[in-house]
């Protein structure tokens, strides 16, 4: 018989992604992350980011696009271990 259990996650990452939409209704997305930037680096990669969804969606900067920062914070995956337990029949 195998068994495994769900481990509560002991950790979490926040994702901030940007998210373009043009007045057509096309959109792109685009995140990435990285704790160890300085303030002044993430906010340039932020405007990176944002320029990156900007151009994929179809639009150019300020063309009539409506831009939104999606943030969620999500469990970081653990391994699960399965734990085995033999049985043995008579032969």
């Amino acid at each position: 018989m195998v068994t495994s259990t769900l481990p509560t996650p002991a950790r979490t990452v926040k994702v901030r992604i940007a998210v373009a939409v043009a007045p057509d209704g096309k959109w792109n997305s685009c995140g990435w992350g990285n704790d160890s930037m300085t303030p002044s680096e993430q906010k340039r990669r932020n405007q990176e980011i944002m320029e990156l969804a900007i151009d994929v969606c179809g639009e150019g900067e300020g063309e009539g696009e409506a831009r939104y920062w999606l943030e969620v914070e999500l469990p970081v995956p653990t391994v699960i271990v399965p734990t085995f337990t033999p049985t043995v029949e008579g032969a």
